[in-house]
C-alpha cells in the first residue's frame, strides 16, 4: 500500500499543482475588479505588460471565437505562474538558440540585447542642423520650452547625449 502511494506521489503532486493554478485563477478572476490588492501575484511580475482587454461577450464575438481568444489570453496572463514561465522561455530560447524570445527584443555583437525601439529611434535620427537658421530655429524653440516651463513655476534642463 504504503509502495504504491510512493509510485503515485508524482501524479498526485501534478494534480495537486494544477489543482492550486485552477484554483488561484478562480481567487484572481473573483476578487480583480472589486480588490485588485488581493490578487496572487508572481513575486517578480513582467514589467512592460499591459493589462489584458475585457472578453467582449456579444453573440457575434463568440461565434467569431473573439470572446473565447479574450477570455484564454486573460486566464494566461492572471495566473501567478505567467512571469515565470515567461521568462523561462525567453532563457530557453536564449540560451540554447542564440534567439530571442520577445518580439520586441534584438541580440547585437557579444549576446547584448537591445529594444527594437531604441535601435528603431537611433537609427531615424536626422543629421544635425547645419545651417544657421536651423540653429537659430532650434534655439528658439528651446527658449519658448524654457520661458512655458518658468512661467508655470517650473525649471527646465535641455541634456544632449549621445
Amino acid at each position: 500500500m504504503t509502495r504504491r502511494i510512493f509510485e503515485r506521489l508524482p501524479i498526485f503532486a501534478c494534480a495537486g499543482f494544477i489543482g492550486f493554478l485552477f484554483l488561484a485563477n478562480l481567487w484572481n478572476y473573483a476578487v480583480e475588479r472589486d480588490w485588485p490588492k488581493l490578487r496572487i501575484r508572481s513575486a517578480q511580475p513582467l514589467n512592460g505588460v499591459t493589462s489584458p482587454e475585457p472578453a467582449p461577450w456579444t453573440l457575434s464575438a463568440f461565434l467569431t471565437g473573439e470572446t473565447q481568444r479574450a477570455a484564454s489570453m486573460n486566464l494566461g496572463r492572471t495566473s501567478p505562474v505567467f512571469p515565470i514561465s515567461v521568462r523561462a522561455k525567453n532563457q530557453t530560447m536564449y540560451s540554447l538558440f542564440g534567439v530571442s524570445g520577445a518580439a520586441n527584443i534584438a541580440i547585437g555583437r557579444g549576446g547584448q540585447l537591445f529594444g527594437w525601439e531604441y535601435i528603431d529611434e537611433f537609427c531615424s535620427r536626422g543629421r544635425a542642423p547645419t545651417a544657421a537658421a536651423g540653429l537659430d530655429n532650434w534655439a528658439d524653440a528651446i527658449t519658448e520650452i524654457a520661458a512655458a516651463a518658468k512661467t508655470h513655476g517650473k525649471g527646465f534642463a535641455y541634456l544632449i547625449s549621445p
